[in-house]
């Protein structure tokens, strides 16, 4: 478990770095796990490493399928 958040953590800070010259806003990230799942303690880390905040939607499968369709002309 430890080394799948490990290569969460660098894959998010490696993502980071290549589009931080990009875009200066929020990382949105829609989750489907339950909350205790560890993503907050992910996105802390990633937000300290990186400076970019992070920012959580959760939902199940479907809600977050309709929000992404929803919101997908204000995506980058």
């Amino acid at each position: 478990m430890k080394k799948r958040y490990q290569l969460l953590i660098s894959s998010l800070t490696l993502s980071g770095v290549l589009f931080s010259e990009i875009a200066q806003a929020d990382l949105l990230i829609y989750n489907g796990q339950h909350k205790d799942g560890g993503i907050e303690q992910v996105a802390a880390e990633f937000t300290q490493k990186t400076g970019i905040p992070v920012k959580l939607k959760y939902g199940k499968s479907s809600e977050l399928a309709g929000l992404l369709k929803e919101e997908q002309d204000k995506s980058p």
